[in-house]
């Protein structure tokens, strides 16, 4: 408003360089649970008393998981949470 611009603008265009295009909503989500999982494989390593600086590592092996979850791949006896049909 000092500069004598719209601010609604402003929060627009704020809004828009972080959520972007809702078409893009599936790669941030993707990326959002890569990042969850890798924060997950940290915390159980954590609380089971090992300190590990290999974060790229657990996020390669998020990114794993996330996309066995995603196509419903099953583990042996136990599945990764849904069973699709």
């Amino acid at each position: 408003m000092g500069l004598g611009e719209d601010p609604w603008f402003a929060l627009e265009t704020m809004l828009y360089g972080a959520f972007g295009y809702e078409k893009d909503l599936g790669t941030r989500f993707t990326t959002l649970l890569i990042f969850f999982f890798t924060g997950l494989g940290f915390a159980i390593g954590y609380h089971c008393g090992l300190f590990n600086i290999g974060a790229e590592g657990q996020a390669y092996i998020g990114g794993l998981a996330v996309g066995l979850f995603v196509c419903g791949w099953r583990t042996g006896r136990f599945g990764l949470f849904f069973q699709w049909q």
